[in-house]
């Protein structure tokens, strides 16, 4: 059920350098490469320590790692000792690649973002490999808390629409996009949450795809739907809670929290009538 979560985004925060072999890393602004290059490089193993600006953050909030050298060093330095630098996540699939170096061509990034999108305590790995093999590991934690009303947002910083969706990065995997949109209807701040589709995957199994994917995501944080398809009150309650209907939308089940109400919806294209994507609409709840 998780896979889905590793679907994302669009480009946030992270660089990249390519055949840039006389670039330095770990130095000050008065520092200089040694001008041995690699034939300076002692036989140690070179540490290349991970470190995050804020180990504790919400879910889909961005979090910001980079990578720090003990110590002065090219790129020409660093391929001396490993063929990559590759991070991992604890019970996260997928991994991203900080350094690479091949016969052909090279690749860094010094630092990079990633959000997360479940709750919990992860420990983070930059794994050094050699031949196939690993040489070297560092590790650090981050908590990832649920403790906003409804995803990233809380209700009462919602004004309006800020004019775009907002996308999320996943550096682990990239198949997909997750965004969001906020917004306004008769003074009640909404928030939708939709999949949209970023590769080379067939369209019509994304979108048959996507619905069990935000289904099961929403039961994820908020345990299972209060009503659903085989409820005859569903289009009853839809009407009736929501304040915002969209045209062209079905309910498909609906949650309830004590801070948000949540629909999956099942929308139809106003041209193209046998077309449709699913997305997953948010309210607040009574309480607010």
């Amino acid at each position: 059920m998780k896979k889905w979560l590793y679907f994302l985004f669009t480009a946030l925060i992270f660089s990249s350098c390519s055949g840039v072999d006389d670039e330095v890393l770990g130095k000050d602004d008065e520092g200089s490469a040694d001008d041995g290059g690699s034939d300076n490089v002692e036989n140690e193993l070179l540490v290349v320590n991970l470190n995050v600006k804020e180990a504790q953050k919400n879910i889909f909030d961005l979090v910001e790692f980079n990578i720090a050298p003990e110590k002065s060093m090219s790129i020409a330095d660093l391929a001396e000792h490993y063929d990559s630098l590759v991070w991992k996540v604890s019970g996260l699939e997928g991994s991203y690649k900080v350094f690479e170096y091949t016969d052909y061509s090279s690749s860094f990034s010094f630092k990079w973002s990633h959000n997360f999108f479940i709750p919990g305590e992860y420990e983070t790995f930059l794994l050094g490999y050699k031949d196939d093999k690993v040489i070297y590991s560092d590790t650090i934690p981050v908590k990832i808390a649920d403790d906003k009303d409804f995803l990233g947002y809380n209700w009462k910083d919602i004004k309006g629409s800020i004019g775009h969706s907002v996308g999320y990065e996943d550096v682990l995997l990239e198949d997909n996009d997750i965004v969001t949109y906020q917004d306004m209807h008769q003074d009640t701040p909404s928030v939708v949450l939709s999949l949209w589709l970023n590769g080379h995957q067939d369209e019509q199994a994304f979108i048959r795809k996507s619905e069990k994917i935000l289904s099961d995501y929403i039961t994820s944080l908020y345990s299972s739907p209060i009503y659903d398809l085989t409820d005859d009150a569903l289009l009853e309650k839809y009407n009736s809670l929501f304040t915002y209907k969209k045209e062209n939308a079905h309910p498909q089940c609906i949650w309830l929290t004590p801070k948000s109400k949540i629909v999956l919806l099942k929308c139809y294209d106003k041209i193209f009538t046998n077309y449709f994507e699913y997305e997953i609409y948010a309210e607040p709840g009574e309480g607010f």
